[in-house]
């Protein structure tokens, strides 16, 4: 066993002296080879080594290793050899500089190694030396120009940053600093570009950076957004984009646009009330009955009046909420008339009539041969109302993949028609139309939240007939003039008015529309008797003496009972709607609150019910 142990530990000049085939190996070896004793000094070095050092063989032996190399870093290695020596350290790597007899100096990395002698004591150190002198000068040559890009990167005068493809961003200006609040340190290699963008916003720039990874996307990009500052201030900024010529990082530069923006709206708010106060000096809302095709005089009428102008005023999305046949459309189509967009094309979709196997070739188009049976190119809805509106009519029919397209073209991101690879960004204002609750689709899970919101930026409320009866007399007059000569229209009697103030119309203003049709064309004033079952006797005797012709004491001892009737149910109706508040129940019933005070004294009406309120 002692003998084995013996034989294992040998010293240096035995090892060489035995093995002068390694020696031999060690000479022609590429890398620069040396040998060290306990004082530092060079025992053996190879052919190599002492051609990297410009050495005569055995020129460089029993000389201190210290002292070829350069000053910079001679006490550190000193410090290595210390350690080897002192048995704490076996082994070491670093690069390292060697000065020439002649001054000159060459760059190696070096790796240094113990070598144990008899009993596991320090005998010897081995080192190799490979020559990186051309990689560090090209490292040196990339630092200072690195180093000179700096200092115009710098000086640019915009803020501006350069942006891996993770989006980590390896180099930020002063002026990106001054921009952000965040320092170089914390920034640099630290930070993501998307870590500045204001949320609403991440989706726009990710896509605008993917642009340029396309084979195609070598020129600038440029778009808006808004950046949080590290105070949590939001600033809107402009921002180009473009590649660097390594192909592989971009630069992109920015140019706060936040007090531009600010004057832009601050102007656009201005013009807009000042279009609102144009064109309600124009129509005069408050003494019309009528706006546009649409008719009415009753206070629930004006306020829908009032949203149409604000809605016109603006460039908004809009939702028109309403029973069938309350005129969903030509209201739709009064924002439309009313709007800077009148001049393009307003287009009716009807979402409920479109199959859903269609609705993606009939909204985005589509190209020739996209399909079977694609003839020729189409352009979709979205293409044909460019810089117009679309009136998007039932709206909750709408499935939820078509939202998700739909949104995107909504946010800005275009769409692709069916077959082809060409983005469109069509410029289009949605108004939309239902008869259906929304909110209740989306908490169903038929409604996307977020295209809700989309959409649900300006609602209307459309009233069904039933609530706006005053209405109904220039509704009449408005449709008879509509369906006929002017000259040859039947008479409409006073009788005619009071029954169909009568009636609920649960089709609305349709159903009148069908009904006077009946009239201008049969002669015949008449009510579906499903529902005249649903009405008092009186009131029905009324609609038949109506169509029948009949005349005399009968009619005359029955209508005041049907009107009185009537009239006290709508103040009924009034007072209920105002928790028995006389002064808004007079504002409903369009009467003043002295006429109301008369009629709930003659038909009655329990005063207890109304209570100790005396607010008008």
């Amino acid at each position: 066993m002692t003998e084995k142990t013996d034989q294992s530990h040998f010293s240096i000049d035995d090892w060489l002296g035995k093995e002068r085939r390694l020696s031999r190996i060690l000479d022609v070896a590429g890398a620069g080879i040396f040998f060290l004793d306990r004082q530092g000094r060079f025992i053996r070095t190879n052919t190599a080594m002492c051609n990297r050092l410009h050495c005569e063989p055995g020129e460089l032996e029993n000389k201190n290793a210290l002292d070829l190399l350069d000053s910079k870093d001679a006490g550190g290695i000193e410090k290595i050899f210390d350690d080897m020596t002192a048995g704490k350290k076996k082994a070491h790597r670093s690069q390292i500089r060697y000065r020439r007899k002649d001054g000159s100096i060459f760059w190696g990395d070096m790796s240094l190694a113990l070598i144990p002698g008899k009993d596991g004591v320090f005998e010897t150190i081995i080192g190799v030396v490979i020559d990186i002198s051309e990689q560090k000068q090209a490292e040196e040559k990339l630092r200072a120009s690195e180093e000179k890009y700096r200092r115009v990167f710098d000086k640019s005068g915009a803020a501006s940053i350069i942006i891996e493809p993770d989006m980590t961003i390896s180099m930020a200006n002063e002026e990106f600093e001054e921009l952000t609040g965040y320092g170089k340190d914390e920034i640099e290699n630290r930070m993501k570009w998307s870590a500045f963008v204001a949320p609403d916003d991440l989706e726009k720039m990710t896509h605008y950076h993917r642009q340029r990874r396309l084979p195609n996307g070598r020129a600038p990009e440029e778009y808006e957004c808004r950046i949080v500052r590290r105070t949590g201030a939001v600033r809107d900024i402009f921002i180009k984009v473009g590649m660097l010529p390594d192909g592989i990082r971009s630069i992109a530069s920015f140019m706060d646009i936040t007090e531009r923006k600010n004057a832009e709206k601050e102007l656009k708010e201005r013009e807009v009330y000042l279009r609102r106060e144009n064109v309600r000096l124009k129509s005069s809302i408050r003494d019309r009955f009528r706006f546009g095709d649409i008719v009415g005089k009753s206070p629930l009428m004006q306020q829908v009046y009032e949203l149409i102008l604000n809605a016109a005023a603006t460039d908004a999305n809009v939702i028109i909420y309403g029973e069938s046949g309350t005129g969903k459309e030509l209201v739709a189509q009064a924002v439309h008339n009313m709007s800077e967009r009148r001049k393009s094309a307003f287009v009716v979709v009807n979402c409920g009539a479109i199959p859903e196997n269609l609705l993606e070739s009939e909204f985005f188009g589509y190209t020739k041969g996209a399909f079977t049976g694609a003839e020729h190119d189409k352009h979709g809805y979205l293409d044909i109302a460019d810089n117009g509106t679309l009136f998007l009519d039932e709206l909750g029919e709408i499935g939820l993949n078509i939202q998700v397209k739909l949104l995107r073209v909504i946010e800005g991101m275009g769409y692709h028609p069916v077959g082809s690879d060409r983005m469109h960004h069509p410029d289009i204002r949605i108004i939309a139309a239902t008869s259906r609750n929304l909110a209740e689709l989306v908490r169903k899970g038929k409604m996307r939240e977020d295209f809700y919101y989309r959409i649900h930026v300006i609602p209307i409320h459309l009233p069904p007939l039933r609530d706006r009866k005053e209405d109904i007399p220039l509704l009449i007059d408005h449709l008879m003039k509509r369906h006929g000569d002017p000259d040859n229209l039947p008479p409409v009697t006073g009788k005619m008015l009071d029954a169909a103030q009568a009636y609920d119309w649960p089709g609305n203003i349709r159903e009148l529309q069908n009904v006077l049709h009946r009239y201008i064309t049969l002669n015949q004033f008449e009510l579906p008797e499903t529902v005249l079952k649903k009405t008092s006797s009186e009131t029905r005797d009324a609609f038949r003496m109506l169509n029948s012709g009949t005349t005399g004491a009968a009619t005359d001892a029955i209508l005041p009972e049907a009107v009185d009737a009537y009239e006290k149910r709508l103040i009924l109706q009034a007072l209920e709607k105002t928790h028995w508040h006389r002064g808004r129940a007079a504002g409903i019933l369009g009467i003043h609150r002295r006429t109301l005070f008369k009629k709930i004294k003659k038909y009655q009406i329990d005063h207890t019910r109304i209570g100790n309120d005396h607010s008008y």
